[in-house]
């Protein structure tokens, strides 16, 4: 479809004699009953003319009827509007280009690091995280269809109070693991959190483990560094139950090793960080802020920001900007890399170490920081400084926020320890559970396992990326789990619907194809023109960075398919290329389903 509207522009530009620019956004798809694709162009013209926009339509639609493309069956004006009326072959033909698996998708040049979810490694994934997880996952997978090479990167926070507060109770705790990892380490965090806002003594004691933290201390870096893989571990057994994969992960205790030296110099030498002399700044190093920056933010009091504090050492957002500075490929690339685990989908998954081979996991043309909205100040921040730094590459980092989850049962608290229930694996856990009490006995319990799991995480997952990422979820198990609603199992419902006539079509020997010169009917010529439009769909959700825009649309593709279907033989046609045709039309359909739930990180059971 995106070729056709192309085509339109092409000719409704030469007939108006405007720019395509000019043309482009006046054609959309037309209202149902007025043809296939529209153009508004008559209101631009009338104010260029001073004319009545409904003869100037009627002038156009005279005019494009002499040039139109061999695929428009028809131009007319209704009112002010173009209509082009698209006609059958066009549609029947990308539908065999479908089924026979011919259309690709071009590769792009650009390189796109995603970040994500990027969760302390001292607590399990709450359903917080899993937003973010699942948002990033799914970007990431649209990013790929449209042609882009990405980088997964989970950027991990391994230093600081809440860990060193996570590996006191990992040592000290009488308390051995006896569930998983990041459940055992999170409940320790909690306890220990709550004593040290208590206990000066117990205080005192975090703070010094810190230090040694700090100061390198080769026995507590070992015990760390085995507190925070093995809570890495457990984490991604969450992720992998969610088919969510990774490339790398990034260690914040290895960015000042890798970074640090080459980082400074070059933060010192541009020509926008100066050194105080005097103030509450004075042997600081600190850049101004941008107006752009107040503007936003009017709340912000100081108008430059500390990079680099009077001891030398590097503050927060200074470190951050090291980070970004390499994803760009700005900074010498100082990282080395180790096997970390080979995920279930066969990729190794690495981590950065103090030793270890290199590997090119920068050099970004765009980076994608998938990070709640509470961080949007920090975020532009960042972006602002990279901006003021010098380098033009800070307008293509992007920060992809969303908006606080929860369950009915109200907002939750990662330090006090009320995530407890609201974690992803509980999620799964509970939906896998009234999925199988749902299934029918037909099938065998092992294949009750399988299609629970697939529809428990395809009901959470759809319910998380059908709303937009800016507005809050309150999530509903009874809600997502429906098979007659605006759901995930509703739409694997539809797929393995889809599978089960095909599978038919295969015992009977009958093949999937549009018969030579078939005139489609209403509802065949509806479902045909939603299958077109997936990839015109995919275009903007990778534009945009949203899912919601596939999850919308295979809404739309499932409901045509299911009115098309209710009043159309397939198998048990009157004529041949009836059955052919519909074959290849709900092939068509099957296909997309899988690819666009598959764009969502939702696999389909064979059987539900």
């Amino acid at each position: 479809m995106s070729k056709i509207k192309e085509k339109i522009i092409q000719l409704v530009s030469k007939a108006a004699d405007l720019t395509s620019e000019e043309v482009t956004p006046t054609i959309e798809n037309a209202r149902e009953g007025f043809g296939d694709v529209s153009s508004k162009i008559a209101f631009i013209l009338a104010k260029k003319l001073g004319k009545n926009p409904v003869e100037i339509a009627k002038e156009l639609a005279a005019k494009l009827m002499i040039a139109k493309d061999a695929n428009i069956e028809k131009v007319e004006a209704a009112g002010p509007y173009l209509n082009f009326y698209i006609n059958d072959k066009f549609y029947t033909k990308n539908v065999e280009q479908i089924v026979a698996g011919k259309v690709k998708q071009m590769k792009k040049k650009e390189k796109i690091m995603i970040e994500f979810p990027s969760v302390n490694p001292n607590k399990p994934w709450h359903i917080g995280h899993l937003r973010n997880a699942l948002l990033g996952d799914s970007v990431a997978r649209i990013l790929e269809y449209n042609g882009y090479y990405v980088l997964r990167t989970d950027y991990i926070n391994d230093l600081g109070l809440q860990v060193t507060q996570s590996l006191w109770g990992y040592i000290n705790s009488p308390k051995k693991a006896d569930e998983k990892f990041d459940h055992y380490l999170g409940k320790e965090y909690v306890n220990v959190a709550k004593q040290f806002e208590e206990n000066p003594e117990l205080s005192d004691k975090v703070r010094a483990l810190m230090k040694e933290l700090e100061d390198g201390k080769p026995e507590v870096i070992k015990k760390e560094r085995e507190m925070v893989e093995n809570c890495l571990k457990a984490q991604y057994e969450t992720g992998f139950n969610y088919f969510i994969y990774h490339d790398v992960i990034i260690l914040e205790s290895d960015v000042l090793n890798a970074l640090y030296k080459e980082g400074i110099k070059i933060l010192k030498e541009s020509k926008t960080i100066r050194l105080e002399k005097e103030g509450k700044n004075a042997n600081c190093w600190v850049i101004d802020l941008s107006q752009d920056l107040f503007d936003k933010f009017g709340e912000v009091k100081d108008k430059e920001k500390v990079l680099i504090r009077s001891d030398g050492t590097i503050t927060y957002t200074g470190k951050d900007i090291l980070l970004h500075l390499w994803k760009f490929g700005i900074l010498k690339d100082g990282f080395r890399y180790i096997e970390f685990l080979e995920q279930p989908n066969k990729k190794l998954l690495y981590i950065s170490s103090k030793k270890g081979k290199k590997i090119k996991f920068n050099n970004g043309d765009k980076l994608i920081n998938v990070i709640g909205v509470e961080q949007k100040y920090p975020q532009y921040l960042l972006i602002d400084v990279i901006k003021n730094l010098g380098y033009t590459q800070a307008s293509n980092l992007i920060h992809l926020s969303y908006e606080r989850v929860s369950l009915p049962e109200g907002a939750f608290s990662g330090r006090k320890g009320t995530w407890i229930g609201f974690t992803a694996d509980e999620l799964l856990e509970e939906a896998q559970k009234r999925v199988t009490l749902r299934l029918k006995d037909t099938l065998t319990n092992e294949e009750k396992i399988h299609v629970a799991k697939l529809v428990a995480s395809g009901s959470i997952k759809f319910a998380f990326l059908h709303a937009h990422n800016n507005k809050t979820i309150t999530f509903n198990y009874d809600d997502a789990l429906r098979l007659d609603g605006d759901t995930g199992p509703y739409l694997q419902y539809a797929y393995v619907r889809t599978k089960g006539i095909l599978r038919k079509a295969e015992d009977a020997k009958e093949v999937p194809k549009v018969a030579n010169k078939y005139i489609l009917n209403e509802l065949e010529r509806k479902i045909v023109k939603k299958i077109e439009e997936f990839d015109e769909v995919t275009i903007k959700s990778a534009r945009d960075y949203a899912p919601n825009y596939i999850a919308n649309y295979l809404l739309e593709l499932a409901s045509t398919f299911n009115k098309f279907y209710d009043s159309n033989r397939v198998l048990n046609a009157e004529k041949k290329e009836e059955i052919e045709t519909r074959l290849a039309i709900v092939k068509g359909t099957n296909l997309v389903l899988e690819k666009g739930l598959e764009l969502l990180g939702i696999k389909c059971p064979q059987k539900m």
